[in-house]
């Protein structure tokens, strides 16, 4: 299975926050684990979900933005469907 990591955008467009979210909701995940800290300059949260046994983490972090990390297939198909749901 191959990795992946995508990076969707800024940290703070609220927007695309807002898509994920919608996304996220209408594939319902596990929520495994939620981190959320602060390192130097640099805030940051982390979540990792479980689909059908497939972990997905999705990064949100001052200057790098939000990713995705997981299985190729499973991040290409969150990242296509926040793409195409515009609010």
């Amino acid at each position: 299975m191959e990795i992946k990591t995508v990076v969707l955008g800024n940290e703070y467009d609220s927007d695309l926050i807002e898509r994920l979210k919608t996304v996220l909701l209408n594939m319902n995940p596990e929520l495994k684990e939620r981190i959320e800290g602060i390192a130097g300059s640099q805030d940051f949260i982390e979540y990792k979900f479980v689909f059908n046994g497939k972990e997905l983490i999705i990064n949100i972090e001052t200057y790098v933005g939000i990713s995705l990390k997981g299985p190729s297939k499973l991040v290409d198909s969150i990242s296509n469907k926040v793409k195409a749901n515009k609010l």
